[in-house]
């Protein structure tokens, strides 16, 4: 269980069936990576890193505008929206992310 912040219960308010990804750090952090989808488009991008133990390091969202992010990233599906969740959780963990637990 983490210590979640503001950031991540707004986020649930708002996407209450956002779907999570884990991934694991070389440093021993776990960071989650969802998408906050409206219509079938993504809108946010909720990225959560958190020490081994579950006490927060770090949330945040990826929006480019209050408006949602951008066209590109609504059409790029998944994948796009999960690259820039790993990109921002490696930023967040200050560490790569591993290939297995």
């Amino acid at each position: 269980m983490y210590i979640r912040s503001n950031v991540y219960h707004v986020f649930m308010q708002q996407y209450p069936d956002a779907h999570f990804v884990t991934v694991y750090h070389e440093n021993g952090r776990v960071s989650e990576i969802a998408s906050g989808k409206r219509e079938g488009k993504v809108e946010v991008v909720f990225v959560g890193t958190y020490e081994a133990t579950g006490c927060l390091v770090v949330e945040s969202r990826i929006t480019e505008d209050p408006w949602g992010l951008p066209e590109t990233l609504c059409s790029a599906g998944p994948m796009h929206y999960y690259s820039l969740g790993a990109e921002r959780a490696m930023t967040h963990a200050n560490s790569p992310i591993c290939s297995k637990r």
